[in-house]
């Protein structure tokens, strides 16, 4: 019995060391599951808000976002595709041509990053817009293109 129990917790531990970073293979430096996790929560927090009409914007709440989907994965090609051009750009305010539209927020370290996720979020209590329309239409052009990227309905998975 002793033998069978060491072996198990010597499997379970080797398991938890190696089960590290299991949401993405990515080594991106700062960044572990725990980060993700927080991260991929936080955007499903603020879109059932929006899904509930509970967004407070300029002049009021935001209508429900009835097509709102909950995001079902963390999408770790995106986090590396932020990660290379974080490197390429820096503090530049333009995506590089690819396969995302990103955000940009400059960090001085890696627990800064849900302050990002909440100021992309909090462009829209700036906006002024007007809701008898037919729709809920979150434009860039509405000075709000970051809120227009993570409240986009039809993503599938964070960051």
């Amino acid at each position: 019995m002793e033998l069978h129990l060491v072996v198990l917790a010597t499997i379970l531990g080797i398991t938890h060391v190696i089960g590290k970073n299991t949401v993405c293979e990515n080594e991106i430096p700062g960044f572990d599951d725990d980060m993700r996790i927080s991260i991929w929560n936080k955007h499903n927090d603020y879109r059932s808000a929006l899904a509930r009409g509970e967004v407070k914007m300029k002049n009021g709440s935001a209508r429900q976002a009835s097509k709102m989907r909950e995001l079902e994965r963390y999408n770790c090609s995106a986090e590396k595709s932020a990660y290379e051009s974080a490197r390429q750009l820096c503090e530049s305010k333009t995506s590089p041509p690819g396969e995302y539209d990103q955000n940009v927020h400059v960090l001085d370290g890696s627990s800064d990053v849900m302050k990002a996720v909440d100021s992309w979020w909090n462009e829209v209590s700036h906006l002024d817009m007007d809701q008898r329309a037919t729709r809920n239409s979150y434009n860039s052009s509405y000075g709000i293109p970051n809120f227009a990227n993570v409240c986009n309905f039809t993503s599938s998975g964070a960051f």
